[in-house]
């Protein structure tokens, strides 16, 4: 792992994470001649940044400064040879003061026209890792079903089929024969940003994966010549061979023509027998992105058309359809495996998978960074904690809120 930075301690003690090995290091780094330099840089850049808030701080400053030199004396034993008295650098009590008034909360004096105006320094609140699920399914009718506080069991009946919300939490739906269903009613799952993973198994049999900030729509039960879904955002895809008559293929393929399942997202068609595959197709993203892990599958746009095998990708772009022979399939499918995968990805295509997850909104005030990331993260840990690990990589950033601000 990279070498810790003095920035990086005081970063850590300012936003109350830091560890009691890691506050002994910060010490002993302050207290290294060697690291002047970079305190220096830091205190420079604090007091550039302070002077252009317009925040009047000597006044607090000297009472810190006088309280830590006073403690200094007090704990200094008068009887003790004066070789032995430590002596506190400049730019150790200066560091000591910097921790003290970004770290602990203490108060500045604002400039204002009439009178000063007491304003508190807080550090930046911490965003967790979505810990529930907060989908919900919109029924035929209009009904809203909120899967967080719905109990196990029938939510629903819909012609000849049942919702049901298994113990596991996965929603199911059964039919009661196992004939495909004449009746086309459509449901909605949604999965908004800020939310765990939604699993979901269809009528016929398929498993569906939803995450973040992604939605389908679908039939309660399929009908006619072929499956068909439509897809907003990310979905991984497990299909069931379904022949022709409707009756599960459960031999030989030659035993009977299987059904197509038609996946529709962003204008881009995926036509499937029985596959497993991962569809990316956020609106904020540049491409959408078709993914095949097992048997084969159609991608269509507009009126281009390619076939995938398994660790294929076709990309789709505003005109253009392409393929990729050989996908990362680690960093395809890690949102469902739970972590983030960074190898290799653009930096704003890890930006937007943030957002999705912890619902955030990111902003770049001078431009996107040019850095490469590596490695990956999981995805339980909560904001700061990712971010940490993009400040060793020289990335800066400030959050407020639920704006994540990207600074070069």
């Amino acid at each position: 792992m990279k070498e810790r930075t003095l920035e990086y301690y005081i970063e850590r003690h300012m936003q109350g994470t830091i560890t009691p090995q890691e506050r002994a290091e910060l010490l002993r780094l302050l207290e290294d001649p060697a690291g002047d330099e970079q305190l220096n840089g830091i205190m420079n850049e604090q007091l550039d940044q302070w002077q252009q808030s317009g925040l009047l701080f000597e006044e607090v400053s000297k009472r810190i400064q006088q309280a830590l030199l006073t403690k200094i004396a007090t704990e200094a034993s008068p009887v003790r040879p004066r070789t032995s008295v430590r002596i506190l650098k400049r730019q150790y009590w200066l560091a000591a003061c910097l921790i003290a008034l970004l770290g602990l909360g203490f108060y500045f004096y604002r400039k204002t026209v009439n009178k000063p105006l007491l304003t508190a320094v807080h550090t930046p609140k911490d965003i967790q890792a979505p810990a529930v699920n907060r989908a919900a399914i919109t029924l035929s009718d209009g009904r809203r079903i909120f899967l967080d506080s719905a109990g196990n069991g029938q939510l629903a009946q819909q012609g000849n089929t049942a919702l049901i919300k298994l113990a596991n939490g996965q929603i199911a739906y059964q039919g009661t024969d196992k004939n495909l269903s004449k009746q086309m009613q459509y449901n909605t799952l949604t999965n908004p940003r800020g939310s765990k993973v939604i699993d979901m198994q269809l009528a016929d049999g398929s498993h569906v994966w939803l995450n973040a900030g992604s939605s389908i729509t679908f039939p309660v039960a399929f009908a006619g010549d072929a499956r068909k879904v439509a897809l907003k955002g990310e979905g991984y895809f497990e299909i069931a061979k379904v022949l022709i008559s409707g009756a599960p293929a459960s031999g030989r393929a030659h035993e009977g023509k299987r059904l197509p399942f038609i996946v529709e997202a962003n204008g881009i068609t995926t036509e499937v027998l029985g596959t497993h595959f991962n569809v990316n197709a956020y609106e904020d993203e540049p491409e959408t992105k078709v993914t095949l892990l097992e048997g084969q599958v159609r991608v269509m746009h507009n009126t281009q058309s390619i076939m995938l095998k398994p660790g294929q990708q076709g990309i789709a772009s505003a005109s253009a359809l392409s393929l990729q022979p050989s996908a990362d399939l680690a960093q395809v499918m890690a949102w469902k495996s739970g972590y983030f995968y960074l190898d290799n990805a653009p930096f704003e295509e890890v930006m937007r998978q943030l957002s999705a997850w912890y619902d955030i909104t990111v902003a770049y005030p001078s431009g996107v960074p040019k850095v490469e990331l590596f490695g990956k993260m999981g995805r339980d840990l909560s904001l700061i904690e990712v971010l940490q690990n993009f400040k060793e990589a020289g990335i800066q950033w400030k959050l407020d809120g639920r704006k994540l601000i990207i600074q070069k």
